[in-house]
């Protein structure tokens, strides 16, 4: 790797510690965000922000499962669980 790439460029610009977010068009379909009940970097509180990335407002939820930010690696069957429970709901 030559010396004037940064090991930084390899990832998203999201995980920068300078990234800063420009609001993009509501996606037109529903979402369902995922939390981890003791994860302080993204919170119940946090990811109910997603709720402006939709025009299915009134359909927004935040599904919240025990752990931290790594819940999903701790409970990957619940969450692989409550994944199809949400899919079965798509009418």
């Amino acid at each position: 790797m030559s010396s004037s790439v940064s090991f930084a460029s390899f990832f998203p610009p999201f995980l920068s510690d300078n990234y800063v977010y420009t609001p993009l068009p509501a996606l037109p379909f529903r979402l369902v965000a995922f939390a981890g009940e003791n994860d302080a970097r993204a919170s119940k509180e946090i990811m109910e922000g997603w709720v402006k990335m939709t025009t299915h407002e009134k359909d927004f939820a935040v599904d919240v499962f025990p752990g931290g930010h790594f819940f999903i690696k701790e409970h990957t069957s619940m969450v692989l669980e409550r994944i199809g429970q949400r899919v079965r709901l798509i009418k």
